[in-house]
C-alpha cells in the first residue's frame, strides 16, 4: 500500500474526434471520423428501432438474429468468414436501438 495516491497526470483538453456526415442513395446516413494512429477500423451500425418499438424482446431477439446465418450462408459460414478476415462482430440492442459493432486491422488487399 501507498502512503499517499501517486500523483495524476495533469489533465488536458477534452478533445472529441470530428465526425463528416455522408448520405448514401438510399438515405442511410453516415458519420465517419478517421483516425490513422493505428491500423484499425471500428464500426458501428445502429438503426434507431429498439425494444421502445416493438413488443418486449424483439429487438434482442432481432440483434440475436443477425449472425445466425442467411439463405445462402449459414451461421457456421458467416462466423468462419469473418474470424478468416480477422472480424470480430457483436449485435446489441437497447430501448432506443439495434446496433452491431465490428473490430478489424485495417490494410490494403
Amino acid at each position: 500500500p501507498f502512503a499517499t495516491a501517486p500523483p495524476s497526470d495533469p489533465e488536458g483538453p477534452l478533445v472529441f474526434p470530428r465526425f463528416v456526415e455522408h448520405r448514401l442513395a438510399n438515405g442511410i446516413r453516415l458519420l465517419v471520423s478517421e483516425r490513422h494512429e493505428l491500423p484499425l477500423v471500428a464500426l458501428r451500425l445502429a438503426f434507431d428501432r429498439g425494444a421502445d418499438q416493438g413488443p418486449p424482446g424483439v429487438g434482442s431477439f432481432a440483434a440475436a438474429m443477425l449472425f445466425q446465418g442467411t439463405r445462402t450462408r449459414s451461421a457456421l459460414a458467416l462466423s468462419d468468414e469473418l474470424r478468416d478476415e480477422g472480424i470480430t462482430a457483436e449485435p446489441s440492442a437497447d430501448h432506443d436501438y439495434v446496433a452491431v459493432t465490428a473490430h478489424c486491422l485495417s490494410g490494403k488487399r
